[in-house]
Formats: structure tokens, sequence, C-alpha cells
């Protein structure tokens, strides 16, 4: 029944929305949706919601499909003798249609989460169909039961960069979707809105999959947004996925940094405050700069186990490590004299 839904009721305002995302670049306004698609702009997040999950529901029917014997309806005898008038009855059209291609019906999805993805965040300046290569957008919007050829996702020149970039991009959004954490309550934080995030997360790693892109880098990168929103509790799960836990190290001391120059020199003395630490962290801070980060003023405490988690994957021999060393050394006392100060 799905397949059936979805070729009648739903293909053709799905094209015209790909379409018009891709002539636009972003998700459309109130006028041009009402005037294209017949919905309004307030509709088209749960029309594309929509959209992804009939489409897994077909994926999902045609595993069965391969592997279980054809269900047998019988009639009720009221009928014989007017089995021939009428219409056919919606579960002999059901059993009696092509079996969709996976293939097809997941390029589908992969064009619907983008789309998705694309509304719920309000990303701008995307192209949603230059995702996809020139071959394998032929075979858009056709019928699910058609079969893509293997070949039609071949790389082409730059697209792989292109995906790349969109889904850290899409990471991002969804890093910086929860809210603000409360820096009176060191180490809670809300977290009512960590399902809604880890479903998006996983819709990302899925397009990361079907496009062979590096999971692990994607990965990373949400670790980072997630500590640069403060968000601690829920980066330190998604870390554990991670693979390469010596670079991520590497990139979570700049944010350490980060967090450290921000407590010092929007203080009223930071001279008084790098006099508590080593000289080598103070040339760190100094080179780091007043670099951006969207929760500045997360606690000192929670910095320091972070801290204690960097040093635990850093090469021993490494100039990071001794300078991961040097800060954890000389958060004690930078703890003790923000206390006093506050």
């Amino acid at each position: 029944f799905a397949a059936m839904m979805w070729k009648t009721f739903i293909l053709k305002t799905f094209e015209a929305t790909a379409h018009l995302m891709e002539k636009v670049g972003k998700t459309p306004k109130e006028r041009l949706c009402r005037k294209e698609l017949e919905m309004t702009d307030g509709h088209l997040e749960n029309f594309l919601n929509f959209c992804c999950h009939i489409l897994n529901i077909i994926l999902e029917s045609n595993v069965p499909a391969e592997v279980e014997d054809r269900p047998n309806f019988p009639v009720e005898n009221f009928w014989h003798g007017h089995e021939n008038t009428g219409h056919p009855p919606l579960i002999a059209m059901a059993l009696n249609q092509k079996p969709c291609s996976n293939h097809q019906v997941y390029f589908h999805l992969m064009l619907a989460n983008v789309l998705h993805l694309i509304v719920t965040f309000q990303m701008k300046n995307i192209k949603p169909l230059g995702l996809f290569s020139t071959l394998g957008k032929k075979a858009f919007f056709r019928e699910l039961t058609y079969h893509i050829q293997v070949s039609a996702e071949r790389e082409e020149q730059g697209l792989s960069s292109s995906r790349n970039q969109f889904l850290l991009r899409a990471t991002a959004a969804v890093a910086q979707s929860l809210p603000e954490i409360d820096p009176q309550c060191e180490g809670s934080v809300d977290q009512a809105d960590y399902p809604a995030a880890s479903r998006k997360f996983s819709c990302i790693l899925d397009l990361a999959r079907g496009w062979e892109l590096d999971l692990d880098e994607i990965r990373r990168h949400y670790v980072c947004e997630l500590y640069s929103g403060g968000q601690d509790l829920l980066a330190q799960e998604v870390k554990s996925a991670v693979v390469d836990k010596a670079l991520l190290s590497s990139q979570l001391l700049l944010l350490v940094g980060q967090r450290i120059h921000k407590i010092i020199f929007d203080s009223s003395n930071p001279a008084g405050r790098l006099g508590c630490l080593a000289t080598d962290v103070v040339a760190f801070l100094n080179k780091l700069g007043d670099m951006p980060l969207r929760c500045s003023n997360v606690p000192l405490s929670t910095t320091s186990i972070l801290v204690d988690q960097i040093l635990a994957y850093l090469p021993e021999e490494s100039r990071e490590h001794k300078l991961a060393t040097g800060i954890r050394d000389s958060l004690p006392n930078l703890m003790q004299m923000v206390s006093k100060s506050s």
C-alpha cells in the first residue's frame, strides 16, 4: 500500500518540492509554497518528514517480500460470480504490483532526507539535486520499480566535497539546535531535546554511508560542535563512537584553550589569572586569540573533566600531551582564583 500511496498521492508533490528548492536554494517562502506546492511553508517540514517515513516503510516491506510466501486471501462466498465487476480490491492491486527496487527507493529516501534537513534547519545556498551525480539524477521521480544502474552514482569531480560540506553544515545545525545550558548547574543539562538531535544526526550518518564519505570526520565535527555549545554530556556519548580519538583530542585541546582564554581575558584581572598558568600554556592562549564559542561560560570543573579525557588519548611523547598536562596542573589554581572573584 505504501508504494501505491507514493505513486498516487505523493510523488508529484515531492518532485515539485525538490525542483522548487533546487531553484531557490533554500526553504521556499509562503507565497511560492502555496503557488507551486499548494501547501504552506509551515507544512513543508511535516510533508518531507512523511516522505522519509513512507519511503522507509517501503524499504522495510521489501525485505520479507523476498523470503516469504505470497499471502492468500480467500474470497467470501457472497462475492462468487461477481469477481469481474467493478474495480479490483486494493489488496489485489497491492499484491499484483511489481516489486520496488531497493536502490531506487533508497535513492529517493536520500533526497527526501536532504530536503528535510534543509527545511528543518533553514539551511541556505544549497542546491539539493546538485548533491547527486548527473546520471543519478535521471533516476529521480521515476517509478520505484525502476532499476538504477550502479554506475549511475559514480563519482564526479567536486561532488564528494560538496556532499561532505553539506553534511558538516547540517551536523553543526543539529548541535546548534540544542538549547543553551545553564552555567549555574554544573554538569546538568536538559536532555529532553537529545532524542530529536540524535535522530537527525543518525540521518546525517545514513547519508554519509550512502555517499561513502568519512563518518569519523562527521562524528568528530559533531563532538566539537557539541562541546562548543557546552553540551558536554551528549558530546561524551557521541565521542565513544569516534575512531581517531587522538585527532579528536587535538581538536578538543583547541576548544579547551578557547574556554580558558574567554575566562581569563574577559575578567577584570587577566594578568592575575595568567599568573596561575605555565608559560607554555600562556603562549598557547595568546596564539589562539579570541575565537568564538557558542557557550563561553562553561564551568572550569566541567572543562577539567574534558582535559582529563583528552590526556587519555594524546600520545605521551607529543607536545600536545605536555601542553594538556600543563593546563590540567594549572586549572586548580585558576578555579580557586575564579571562585574568589565571583
